[in-house]
């Protein structure tokens, strides 16, 4: 992985020491609030839930959305909540700080103080100071109620405010809780399609322009997708994609009847090793220089529902002969990629074996 823009590990809070199970099914009676004024949006989504984020050797995903917002930006509570820990705030004074309302986290926020970081007039909110009367710490008393609206701090100097959904480890994409005027009417972007075999080493030979592929191959996908709103150049996470084989008549193959859907990202991992098996090395956004986000999907492999498991494209299945691999790329809207979503290969019989 390359190194992410937020270097440092978001760790929003944890949950009370006894959990209730999330009700996604209650939560999503009522569409998602934008945290930043106006609540009805819409604003810029500058990342999805699911994208490589972390350095090298520790990588994660990222379990939330990110909201462009100037520094100083007022941020408000999207949902009524009751703080159920004494820890509610993580990360006083860094980059990273956050605070968790019920099952929302918030993360780049100064909980409870504005821009200046002047403590709010709220008795919900407890400043910490040391001898010396420095700001050291701010709690959130527990059992504190929050109303939907209410102010619960500023932007920090990331420019935006992460919002995350559900328990860690278990949290659900907020953008299929109908984020209120979020629309996305672009489709993905499918860069390249890189195939491998089942040790990792790049299939390249051709048969009439055509790729060999022999026995078990692993594909991966370059790809990223775009929203309404973003700034030229903004690469987001795709939400879902998978692939097809066709015959040459573009008739599904056999097995292959429908598209086999294998990432999907609803909700993330709770192993962080995970991210390994859904990413290519080399997945992330950069924080140094001017390489770009890339998103290097292996859609050989699955990860639904927030599990991972490693897998192949046994080609030894179909019967030789000339084949479309077609690559699925789905935002959660709906829009699918069409553009280099096409790679024709080939299968070699037993008796002509790929040289």
């Amino acid at each position: 992985m390359v190194v992410a823009r937020d270097r440092l590990e978001v760790r929003p809070p944890a949950s009370p020491l006894i959990a209730p199970q999330f009700d996604r099914e209650r939560f999503a009676l009522t569409p998602l609030l934008w945290p930043i004024a106006p609540m009805e949006g819409p604003f810029e989504v500058a990342g999805t839930s699911g994208e490589a984020r972390g350095v090298e050797g520790a990588e994660r995903f990222h379990a939330g959305i990110d909201v462009r917002a100037d520094e100083g930006t007022l941020v408000s509570a999207v949902r009524d909540g009751v703080v159920a820990s004494a820890m509610a705030v993580g990360g006083f004074g860094t980059l990273t700080e956050s605070v968790r309302i019920g099952p929302v986290a918030y993360v780049h926020i100064r909980v409870g103080r504005s821009k200046s970081g002047e403590p709010f007039a709220d008795a919900r909110f407890a400043p910490v100071y040391d001898p010396d009367g420095t700001l050291v710490g701010m709690r959130v008393k527990r059992g504190a109620r929050f109303t939907t609206g209410e102010i619960i701090g500023t932007v920090n100097g990331f420019n935006h405010v992460h919002l995350n959904v559900g328990w860690p480890g278990e949290e659900l994409n907020p953008l299929a809780f109908r984020l209120v005027h979020f629309e996305d009417h672009v489709p993905p972007t499918i860069r390249s399609v890189r195939l491998q075999d089942d040790q990792g080493k790049a299939l390249t030979e051709r048969r009439r322009g055509r790729f060999v592929l022999p026995g078990r191959v692993q594909i991966i996908v370059d790809a990223w997708d775009t929203a309404d709103g973003n700034k030229p150049g903004r690469r987001l996470g795709v939400y879902e994609l998978g692939y097809q084989v066709l015959e040459r008549d573009g008739t599904p193959a056999l097995g292959f009847e429908e598209p086999r859907r294998t990432l999907r990202f609803d909700r993330v991992a709770a192993d962080p090793a995970s991210v390994r098996t859904v990413y290519a090395p080399g997945s992330g956004i950069p924080f140094y220089g001017r390489r770009r986000t890339r998103f290097l999907y292996i859609v050989t492999n699955t990860f639904r529902n927030g599990i991972a498991s490693s897998g192949w494209w046994d080609t030894s299945l179909l019967a030789p002969g000339d084949y479309m691999l077609r690559i699925r790329a789905a935002d959660i809207s709906g829009n699918i990629a069409t553009a280099k979503r096409d790679v024709p290969v080939t299968i070699p019989g037993p008796t002509s074996p790929a040289r």
